[in-house]
């Protein structure tokens, strides 16, 4: 098991040499919100959002070998994986979001092994950073990403926005964006602000075959 930090991310790899790259978002130069930004969430993150305040159910239980891989980068987050909710799935398991005091993380699973995973702080997240994606997969062309975006509560719509301006609406549920589309920001609106985030899409010298 390594963790690797590729660009702005963290990549959680079972083992060494995984074939993805994982790319959080936000970490870089961040562009002004469309108005102010929101406030951010009160200091107990915990509890600041409504997937964390739902009862968990049988699938939120995270599987002993998951949380092995995703223990090294969550413990010293200060993060709880007994509080973790599964919030969309992803071919190869489910995108897990992670509830902490000071912190919250997302973590997508990579197809062949490991995750793609980010924590923020509120300050972070209320400054639209909480993005975390996969890129360089095969099949994506440039500007594609899977990607997950945390939400304040009351957000039902997010959209991706391409390089060249195109829209697409993500999936939404428990806080959580989620979907493989060609992004350079996602845009949702939270108390009449337009929040606007980061993304990054696979680069052209990442770009794969078909398959």
């Amino acid at each position: 098991m390594t963790i690797k930090r590729i660009s702005l991310a963290v990549m959680v790899a079972a083992v060494c040499g995984a074939s993805y790259v994982a790319v959080a978002s936000g970490d870089g130069d961040q562009p002004a919100p469309a108005s102010a930004p929101a406030a951010a969430p009160s200091a107990d993150l915990a509890q600041s959002y409504a997937v964390f305040r739902r009862a968990a159910g049988a699938g939120d239980a995270i599987p002993a070998g998951t949380a092995r891989v995703l223990s090294s980068v969550t413990e010293p987050a200060g993060v709880s994986l007994e509080g973790a909710r599964a919030v969309a799935p992803s071919g190869a398991g489910a995108v897990w979001a992670i509830p902490g005091h000071d912190k919250v993380c997302l973590a997508i699973p990579d197809p062949v092994d490991g995750f793609g995973m980010n924590c923020w702080t509120g300050e972070e997240i209320a400054a639209g950073k909480a993005a975390v994606g996969l890129v360089g997969m095969a099949g994506q062309g440039v500007g594609d990403a899977r990607l997950a975006v945390l939400l304040p509560d009351g957000v039902t719509a997010a959209t991706a926005i391409s390089a060249t301006g195109e829209r697409q609406r993500m999936a939404v549920a428990d806080n959580v964006a989620f979907g493989d589309v060609n992004v350079a920001s996602v845009e949702y609106v939270d108390a009449d602000r337009t929040v606007r985030v980061e993304a990054r899409g696979t680069p052209a010298d990442l770009v794969r075959g078909k398959g």
